[in-house]
């Protein structure tokens, strides 16, 4: 049993009563039942779960029937705080994960020696390990080195043990890879800053100034400098209103130490190109270090657009977009990388045409909205799970990006239908040749669009000079033209010129 909402009091006989309470109605149905308790809520509301509290609710049962899953135990081990969780038999758990995000993270060094610490620290009562990860498949260096734990009893020189790792995974010994995953072992999975890893980089987050926004972890952070810049609900205004400074995602480690094994696993790409785990781990580090190039980039526009610099807004904002397109292509390079594929392992596990729809719809809920939304009620998860999926396969779910390209489609194109209808002629823009196009060709384009359009209104004001003349000549009017069919300076000329129907000229034109 789990919870994580506060007691409405804290006094201790309360929360005892609400243990008994639990435990009797378990009990009732199986007399040799235990409560397996996930330990989260004693690190989520720890201002809450002082010792009074927490003895009160592990006591309130019988020795022996309640065990505790120290759920965070790899980033925050609630059992060296709680002397032993006050003698209650616990599990040390590693969590890692949150949504099943994609993200290269670890605490290699708490993962190899946590588990073996709490067995032989003083009085434990640490009683197995475990894992409680809200989403696999990903970060595999991670879950193997975990699996193993649960099988040693002394301490892991985890040094040896990654160039075994690197052999077993490769099937062959490569200097190159080895050397990779020393670096890997002491950036990446080096993570020891306590924070709980979300996926937050700009690149998977929904378009906005400010992604964060729409960050649900970070939520209270935003609101609160809304605040204070007095501006709250008021977000389109809040970039020119207030001088703070983005929140920039995770980084725990040297992005430049990390390139640094990218190209130590390329150089070994003439050894294991045809090895299914070298190019599944290639892509992953390829992914990660495009990710966080891209955060630069995306703040390097967000400050030139603050410092008004259209030209290096520009020049951002476009290397932005190739990164996207970048980062769609390697993914599509691995199956283990495309919504395809994780869709279909969902529906494989059905056993009829029902569950087949049902788990379909969970698989893709998860990797976006998380449950249905409403008109009155929508989903506050949204992209909770950051897969960085292939956008190629994603774009395939009519039902979630259909109607978004549709709309994309439409406003690409206004502007050009509104240029065909003034004035009877197709008009391209630097973007539907070249998407780089330097401020030289963009300059090109714009002269000659102006040129176009100034010849345009010459034309039509010859013409009109042409009837006017005419008109005058004859003291009638030479066209007509029905009012349910007015267009152009053709409407503009009759609704101007009402009287030229009776012959008599308008006295604006007398001059």
């Amino acid at each position: 049993i789990h919870s994580m909402r506060t007691p409405p009091t804290s006094d201790p006989t309360y929360i005892s009563s609400l243990g008994s309470a639990v435990y009797k109605a378990m009990s009732t149905v199986d007399k040799d039942a235990v409560w397996l308790m996930q330990g989260w809520l004693f690190y989520s509301d720890s201002v809450f779960w002082k010792p009074p509290q927490m003895k009160a609710l592990l006591h309130s049962v019988p020795f022996g029937k309640m065990i505790v899953l120290d759920l965070f135990a790899d980033v925050k081990p609630i059992w060296k705080s709680s002397s032993q969780f006050y003698d209650t038999p616990y599990i040390w758990c590693m969590l890692h994960n949150f949504g099943g995000n994609i993200e290269m993270y670890g605490i290699l060094d708490a993962v190899a020696s946590g588990p073996i610490d709490a067995r032989v620290s003083k009085n434990s009562t640490m009683i197995g390990v475990g894992m409680c990860m809200e989403g696999i498949e990903h970060n595999p260096i991670v879950y193997e080195l975990m699996s193993e734990m649960a099988f040693r009893s002394d301490p892991l020189q985890l040094e040896e043990w990654l160039t075994t790792y690197s052999l077993r995974r490769y099937g062959k010994s490569v200097q190159q890879v080895e050397a990779a995953w020393k670096i890997l072992h002491h950036t990446i999975y080096n993570c020891t800053d306590g924070i709980a890893d979300h996926n937050t980089d700009y690149i998977v987050k929904f378009p906005d100034w400010d992604p964060s926004v729409n960050n649900q972890h970070a939520r209270s952070e935003i609101i609160q400098r809304h605040k204070l810049a007095g501006i709250q609900q008021q977000r389109r205004f809040f970039l020119r209103e207030t001088s703070s400074t983005l929140p920039r995602p995770h980084l725990w480690y040297n992005i430049q130490d990390a390139v640094s094994a990218l190209k130590l696993f390329l150089d070994a790409g003439d050894e294991l190109a045809e090895i299914p785990t070298y190019r599944y781990d290639l892509v992953d580090l390829t992914r990660q270090s495009l990710s966080k190039l891209a955060n630069e980039v995306y703040l390097n526009a967000i400050h030139a657009f603050r410092d008004k610099d259209p030209k290096a807004l520009s020049f951002h904002s476009l290397k932005f977009l190739q990164l996207t397109k970048d980062i769609d292509t390697l993914l599509a390079a691995d199956d283990n990388f495309l919504l395809g594929t994780w869709l279909e392992s969902a529906k494989k596990l059905s056993v009829n045409a029902e569950e087949t729809k049902q788990y379909e719809w969970n698989a893709r809920t998860q990797v976006t909205m998380w449950y249905d939304n409403t008109k009155y009620v929508q989903s506050k998860l949204h992209d909770y799970e950051t897969h960085s999926r292939n956008r190629q396969e994603v774009e395939k779910s009519a039902e979630y990006w259909k109607p978004i390209q549709e709309i994309d489609k439409k406003w690409k194109n206004l502007p050009k239908e509104i240029f065909r209808n003034l004035f009877g002629k197709e008009i391209s823009f630097p973007h539907d040749k070249d998407v780089e196009s330097d401020d030289d060709a963009a300059l090109h384009w714009l002269v000659n669009v102006h040129d176009d359009f100034l010849e345009m209104i010459d034309l039509s004001l010859d013409q009109c000079k042409r009837l006017r003349k005419k008109e005058k000549q004859s003291g009638g009017r030479t066209m007509k033209i029905d009012d349910d069919q007015e267009n152009g300076f053709q409407m503009v000329y009759e609704k101007r010129h009402k009287k030229l129907l009776g012959g008599s000229e308008p006295k604006r034109f007398k001059n």
